[in-house]
């Protein structure tokens, strides 16, 4: 029998997570970035908002710690 697959918030979750755990502090990106990544890590596609309001999310639990410098350009920096 099969492992029962993971919803897709905490697959998401999980590509965040490891994508950003790669930079340092003081590493700046951008957002579009984070977004290719879980693209290809899901399987599947999934509205750019919607990982950036997961990635909100974490944020507000503490998990993941950055800001955004540019919202023009959607520039983030890793705090």
């Amino acid at each position: 029998m099969k492992p029962k697959a993971l919803p897709i918030k905490e697959r998401v979750n999980v590509a965040i997570t490891t994508f950003l755990a790669q930079f340092r502090h003081g590493d700046r990106l951008r957002t579009e970035d984070v977004i290719k990544y879980c693209h290809k890590y899901v399987g599947r596609y999934i509205y750019g908002d919607t990982i950036l309001r997961y990635m909100r999310e974490l944020r507000e639990r503490g998990v993941i710690n950055y800001e955004i410098t540019c919202r023009k350009s959607r520039v983030m920096e890793i705090l």
